[in-house]
């Protein structure tokens, strides 16, 4: 089996180099947000009406979990709602302690089933919460059979439009 490192260069990409880490609660959000969708349109016969009714990331959660064999992995499932409730927090909030408890609730969440990154994977841009999403991530990709080459970014206003 050819190993595809395509997900893990595309999120890789994506995180801000200085470790910046709200700025990378927001980059991750929207790639694993890319994944749900990837992963509920590939199991739909008419994904176009799934694009068409933009559902909110937590809708994405339960329809995914519903339509995937991965619904028996609690800590993927609660490990999605706490990354969109650390996520809606810093949409919605200003206090810096409140951003920080969600994203800490986070990533206790996956090192609580993953285990804790090993010390020689962190550094300047990769911190325990990059380290917690990108193993949601790369869960979540190899289980939707990701490839990243059939997405676009999503827009600005949260509109989802795979390649043709």
């Amino acid at each position: 089996m050819k190993l595809n490192l395509e997900p893990l260069i595309r999120f890789m990409k994506h995180l801000p180099i200085n470790g910046d880490v709200e700025l990378g609660l927001l980059k991750c959000h929207l790639l694993i947000e890319e994944v749900l969708t990837k992963l509920i349109t590939r199991e739909s016969k008419n994904p176009e009406f799934i694009i068409k009714a933009r559902l909110s990331f937590a809708q994405k959660i339960w329809l995914a979990r519903g339509l995937s064999n991965l619904s028996k992995e609690d800590w993927i499932w609660s490990s999605l709602k706490k990354l969109n409730e650390a996520r809606n927090e810093l949409s919605h909030g200003l206090e810096p302690e409140q951003i920080n408890l969600k994203l800490e609730q986070f990533i206790t969440c996956v090192e609580t089933s993953q285990g804790t990154p090993p010390a020689e994977a962190i550094g300047a841009s990769m911190g325990r919460f990059q380290w917690a999403a990108f193993t949601l991530f790369s869960c979540i990709s190899a289980h939707a059979h990701f490839d990243p080459t059939e997405l676009k970014i999503p827009t600005v206003l949260g509109s989802f439009i795979p390649r043709k």
